[in-house]
């Protein structure tokens, strides 16, 4: 066992030193020092403890002069091996990233298209995808997926709104997708829309929601600005 320890970690070092010449050899420009020096062997030790632990299944781990030699040449190219496992995991965040959305996503297709729609849901889904997308990455295709539903969902908020009986809660869940930055504008040309609605009640609850949205609930209109006084010149 320490025997196989010693092969993986001496061949993974070798292999670091000899990446660490070439690059010399081949021009690169580097400033010999310690550091670069422990760069090199610690990244062909990693490397080799790496490609050891992926081949283990059919490695024989009898033949010392196998590991050893593997070791070294996964240390030769430790760049590549450890650059290709953070691949991997930017993979994988992207991949866990895409079904969040597209749950949300998904989510959001059934409510509205859904007879008894939960407005207040549908608003929570969009800015939930939207808050996961804006801290990590995703692919084109689900962003684009986000974006034309959740601006289908504005129109059909808008919609519902004017059928129903009630519909402060449509407008409040239209305000609520405002407040993400890609949908701002669209969720205001709507809300202008209702605001100026011949249905009393959606024009009332619209023209609040508005204000709120852009200009944090205060009317500029009813607020007397007062001129600046004229500087004072200097004495």
């Amino acid at each position: 066992m320490w025997q196989n320890r010693f092969a993986v970690t001496g061949g993974g070092a070798l292999g670091g030193v000899f990446w660490l010449l070439t690059q010399m050899v081949g021009g690169t420009p580097l400033t010999v020092s310690a550091v670069v020096y422990a760069y090199a062997i610690i990244g062909g030790v990693i490397a080799a403890g790496i490609a050891i632990y992926v081949s283990a299944d059919f490695l024989d781990q009898t033949k010392l002069e196998k590991i050893f030699m593997i070791s070294a040449v996964a240390g030769l190219s430790f760049p590549s091996v450890i650059s290709t496992i953070a691949n991997a995991k930017d993979v994988a965040q992207i991949q866990g990233t895409n079904k969040q959305v597209q749950q949300s996503v998904e989510a959001v297709q059934q409510q509205i298209s859904s007879p008894t729609v939960n407005p207040a849901q549908v608003a929570q889904d969009i800015k939930q995808a939207g808050t996961t997308l804006n801290a990590n990455p995703a692919s084109a295709d689900v962003k684009l997926s986000y974006d034309t539903v959740s601006k289908t969902a504005i129109n059909s908020l808008s919609t519902k709104a004017q059928q129903s009986g009630n519909p402060t809660d449509y407008v409040k869940a239209i305000e609520q997708i405002g407040t993400v930055p890609q949908f701002h504008l669209d969720a205001t040309a709507k809300l202008v829309q209702l605001s100026n609605s011949n249905n009393a009640e959606v024009s009332a609850a619209a023209k609040p929601a508005l204000e709120r949205l852009n200009y944090g609930g205060v009317n500029f209109s009813r607020v007397n600005m007062a001129a600046p006084a004229p500087s004072q010149p200097h004495p």
